[in-house]
């Protein structure tokens, strides 16, 4: 199953995601077009399986997120 965390502003997803796969994490960059999330919001789809390494990463990289959401 796949994971989207939102992140903000493409340049922080972009950002996000070269490190993601820097460590050998998949991720992909794509818009967070939800109800609730306002603006030009950007996320990075993960596996669920790597969830808790990506919040991980993204901690130590002083990346914020936002909110998480499960795809289905």
């Amino acid at each position: 199953m796949k994971e989207k965390i939102i992140i903000g502003s493409v340049t922080y997803a972009i950002k996000a995601k070269k490190e993601l796969e820097k460590r050998g994490i998949r991720a992909r960059v794509v818009k967070a077009a939800q109800k609730g999330v306002s603006g030009c919001s950007y996320a990075v789809e993960i596996d669920q399986s790597d969830r808790f390494r990506v919040y991980a990463s993204l901690d130590e990289l002083g990346i914020s997120y936002t909110r998480k959401t499960d795809l289905k």
